[in-house]
């Protein structure tokens, strides 16, 4: 015992004095470059990867260079520039962002908010599709990178359905829901579209596309007719082409558009021009206001699951926690809940609702602001705010339950797995995965599922001051567009993150030209304290390890696989994909949209 305890003495010594020495750089590279705003600066920034709403794990500058490009911290970014005269442009290298179209609405909302100064921001393009021109077209000028391409063919909704695939393993699901638009589980009991799916998906498909085609024309000032013309005949345009049809001005490289900007303010040396986002979010700028009011902003990303969370979902244990300490924190006067979640575990939603009633029994308001996805049990956590505010193009709803469970009979017979079983009742061994469900285990399966699903309805009846029957009517699972929710009662107005937070300054008394200073949950976790977490959690680090190996071994393997069709999103499902199935064969009830809700 005493030698264990040794060697993790050991380990411990040598880790601290690692990142001793990691930290005194990390402070001499910090302490050694200051940042400096001419009169006259353009301001870089990339918009690439996937737009979380805020990054969870804090910048460590040894190993993390560039600040991760989050969809907050954008917004912040032009709010504080429209405020700057010192920065005279901001230049967008759009990279394939991984966003739905409500964080791609808020963003051009706030290209175009930037530029009622009277100051440009300029696009620059490689290989673009519809959602990167979207963004793009906001922008006074349109670059393009020559032989880039713009792919403007359209809008697609995907799912895959590993039903085929399964059985050729042997694997089988059984499957109980509640909602005949709940899909989520047709990705392992079908082979493709049911009619409501393809009812639900092309409802917001052709939503999205109108908005998409209406923005664009204005923006470039190119007639919807010639617009979709193009689109039907042509699609994918060269940049020749693009620059000739209108869709962007000229067709340079990078370094090219560098040296036209130092032409135009006549400045050679690029440090006294150009700053970079990641730098000027270091920046402060003197004519900011002073904030008085604090609200607190707790955000909600990805699966909700049961526990800490982690690997892109959220954990019901540190909201529940974050939300309990704003119950007590006098100085906090409201709750803004930013959701981008698809849902997840209807226990955990629970909790999280269960707090969020907690703070709002404190006499703070509780207003919830729907981003991308705010749907299923990301719904639950919403369903009984004050306010909820959703943006148009917000995918949300899908009121509904489903549970599955695989059965691995025809496994077990092609491994020729040997099976015995002694029970002391009847139903004792009736969950297990070597068999079909008896026609008894299933209707006990089914009650359980249906529980959930009338308590689910109940609570949204009560949330929304409504009727059972008449949630039952609009719920069965069926995903709604904001705009449509809000015509259903789903939700209460229509606007992004800062439209909610006008709406909780009037809930909470708050006087319109106050200002706020927001307070965020959950805190970033540093990587001291990961190392340095309670003796119990030491086993974490060696998941965050095996969790990140997995990643990487998964886009390598998929990679090699799938060659040049390989996409981060391909990656993202079969993640998900292993989640599921580790999910539901403990039969843990699920409130979630497909995880497959991709869109590009």
């Amino acid at each position: 015992m005493s030698d264990k305890k040794s060697k993790r003495g050991r380990f411990w010594l040598i880790i601290f004095a690692l990142l001793l020495v990691i930290g005194i750089i990390a402070v001499v590279k910090s302490g050694s470059s200051t940042v400096s705003v001419a009169e006259k600066t353009v301001l870089f920034a990339e918009i690439r990867g996937e737009l979380s709403e805020i990054s969870t794990e804090e910048a460590f500058p040894p190993f993390t260079p560039e600040n991760p490009v989050t969809h907050q911290g954008l917004l912040k970014m032009f709010r504080k520039a429209k405020k700057d005269s010192r920065i005279q442009r901001i230049v967008l290298k759009i990279e394939n962002p991984s966003a739905l179209f409500s964080k791609l609405t808020e963003l051009r909302e706030a290209i175009e908010d930037f530029r009622t100064t009277g100051r440009e921001v300029w696009a620059y393009l490689s290989v673009a599709d519809d959602a990167d021109y979207y963004l793009a077209s906001a922008c006074n000028k349109i670059f393009i990178q020559p032989y880039g391409m713009l792919m403007l063919d359209g809008l697609v909704s995907e799912r895959l359905y590993y039903k085929n695939t399964l059985e050729k393993i042997g694997v089988e699901f059984e499957a109980a829901r509640r909602g005949k638009f709940k899909s989520a589980v047709e990705t392992y009991v079908g082979t493709g579209l049911s009619n409501e799916d393809r009812i639900q998906r092309e409802a917001y498909l052709k939503l999205f596309d109108s908005a998409m085609v209406a923005a664009i024309s204005s923006s470039r000032k190119i007639s919807k007719e010639s617009f979709l013309e193009m689109r039907t005949n042509k699609a994918w345009l060269r940049d020749d082409d693009a620059v000739a049809m209108g869709y962007a001005d000229s067709a340079l490289f990078f370094d090219q558009l560098k040296g036209l900007l130092k032409n135009e303010y006549n400045e050679s040396l690029e440090s006294k021009l150009f700053i970079s986002r990641k730098n000027y979010e270091n920046v402060s700028v003197e004519s900011e206001d002073f904030e008085t009011e604090q609200v607190a902003v707790v955000y909600i990303m990805g699966g909700i699951v049961d526990g800490k969370g982690g690997a892109g979902n959220t954990g019901d244990e540190p909201i529940v926690k974050a939300l309990n300490e704003i119950a007590r924190n006098s100085e906090i006067k409201g709750v803004l809940l930013r959701v981008d979640s698809p849902g997840g575990s209807a226990v955990a939603s629970d909790k999280i609702k269960l707090a969020i009633e907690n703070i709002k029994n404190q006499g703070k308001p509780v207003v919830v602001s729907m981003s991308d996805l705010a749907a299923s049990g990301g719904y639950w956590v919403a369903m009984n705010a004050n306010k909820i505010v959703a943006s148009p193009y917000t995918i949300t709803g899908s009121i509904g339950v489903f549970s599955m469970k695989p059965n691995i009979q025809k496994l077990q017979s092609m491994i020729d797995l040997k099976r015995d079983v002694i029970t002391t009742s009847k139903y004792a061994d009736g969950f297990n995965l070597f068999q079909k469900f008896s026609p008894e285990m299933m209707v006990r399966f089914d009650a359980m599922v249906d529980g959930i699903y009338q308590r689910f309805l109940a609570n949204v009846a009560e949330g929304r001051g409504k009727s059972i029957a008449s949630i039952d009517s609009i719920a069965q699972g069926r995903v709604w567009t904001g705009l449509a929710a809000k015509e259903i009662g789903l939700v209460d107005e229509l606007g992004g993150f800062y439209k909610a937070l006008e709406v909780l300054k009037e809930a909470a008394g708050i006087n319109p030209e106050t200002k706020l200073a927001l307070v965020e949950y959950p805190k970033p976790t540093s990587i001291f304290e990961t190392i340095f977490e309670e003796e119990e959690d030491v086993v974490s680090i060696k998941e965050i390890f095996f969790t990140s190996l997995r990643k990487n071994l998964t886009k390598e393997i998929l990679s090699s696989l799938f060659g040049p069709i390989y996409s981060e999103s391909a990656a993202s499902h079969f993640e998900h994909a292993v989640y599921f199935l580790k999910a539901n064969a403990s039969l843990i009830p699920v409130v979630a949209l497909p995880y497959e809700e991709t869109i590009h």
